[in-house]
């Protein structure tokens, strides 16, 4: 393979790359909107649901939230795979995180992030400081 030709192909694997983080950017703001929403929900109304109203809002939050942690993961990922295959075809290429460190902290954080808003709305309906 020539310069010219492992130059061009670093550069589309780059511009894919990019793609894939702005995609996962888009997935942090949806999964930061709903759990806020859930929250401010909780605040406002928590008390004034009923327990059916509660259990619908939050295992519609859950599934919706945990959909959003799994892109952001498989995003995170593909941009690691996709920076891997560049790397193979460009030395000067170098991936720095490791996959697995990545993929485990990731989940565990947006995990917390679910669990801290269920809490909440437990914390409102049970009448403690919030």
């Amino acid at each position: 393979m020539t310069e010219v030709e492992i130059a061009e192909i670093t550069a589309a694997n780059l511009e894919v790359i990019a793609a894939f983080s702005s995609n996962y950017a888009t997935h942090v703001g949806i999964y930061l909107s709903l759990a806020f929403g859930y929250c401010a929900a909780a605040y406002v109304a928590g008390k004034k649901l009923s327990r059916f109203q509660v259990i619908l809002a939050s295992i519609m939050f859950v599934a919706a939230a945990e959909l959003q942690a799994v892109s952001m993961t498989t995003w995170v990922l593909a941009a690691r795979e996709m920076l891997e295959a560049t790397a193979q075809v460009n030395p000067a290429i170098e991936p720095q995180q490791n996959s697995r460190w990545v993929q485990v902290f990731g989940i565990s954080l947006w995990q917390l992030g679910i669990i801290g808003s269920i809490s909440f709305m437990w914390s409102v309906r049970k009448g403690g400081q919030p």
